[in-house]
């Protein structure tokens, strides 16, 4: 395997899939900053989530205020959302701790249900699993806007590192795809309901970061 390498922004075409100037597919790995303790309650959120999403009637016996905020619509849609959870869960898990951690998700999920319901937007199933996700990439960037990701090129196999950044940006174009471009152009206007939650849930997000987070102690 090659030796660890930078990539900037703009190289970051390279790699958007469909993109014209495509050379190879990547996979996010982790971010470059250790957490320094099991993340178990991001452990515990994703478990709930493929728990609910796999066994049929398992979110009845949740309490509502997570039931709505746990599984997806498809695989595809919980694998990226879970995904993203784990990348930068683990840093705002260690930073606010474990308890404020799932605050931060299920508060974020819930805001983001309610203001795309008060805006009139249609009912999306996975708008409280978007929220909650992106109220903790709103906890991420507050503690650390400058961080980058690892990620593994496959051929040949490489490990290079991206501004964490570009990976807030790729989260916003996913739920755009997913909530306002994908349906029908007479639901677009309500749709923009759902743009107003996510940004919603993601100041949410910063701002319970902001009032939890712990003191960084160098060593």
């Amino acid at each position: 395997m090659r030796a660890l390498s930078e990539i900037s922004v703009a190289q970051l075409r390279h790699f958007i899939p469909g993109s014209q100037h495509t050379r190879s597919r990547v996979i996010p790995v982790q971010d470059a900053v250790p957490s320094g303790r099991p993340p178990l309650a991001t452990l515990a959120l994703v478990a709930v989530n493929v728990i609910v999403f796999a066994v049929p009637g398992m979110a009845g016996p949740l309490p509502p205020a997570l039931a709505a905020v746990v599984g997806d619509t498809t695989l595809v849609h919980l694998v990226v959302s879970l995904w993203f959870l784990w990348l930068f869960g683990d840093n705002v898990e260690a930073r606010t701790g474990r308890l404020p951690a799932i605050l931060i998700y299920v508060a974020c999920g819930w805001l983001a249900v309610y203001v795309s319901s008060a805006w009139g937007a249609p009912p999306r199933q996975g708008i409280g699993v978007a929220g909650g996700v992106t109220g903790i990439l709103g906890a991420y960037f507050l503690l650390m806007p400058h961080s980058r990701v690892l990620m593994l090129v496959p051929l040949p196999p490489a490990l290079v590192e991206a501004p964490a950044m570009f990976f807030l940006g790729f989260w916003w174009v996913l739920q755009l795809l997913r909530f306002v471009v994908a349906p029908a152009a007479a639901r677009v206007l309500a749709d923009g309901g759902v743009i107003w939650a996510l940004a919603a849930a993601m100041l949410l997000g910063a701002l319970v970061c902001r009032v939890t987070r712990r003191p960084v102690i160098w060593h």
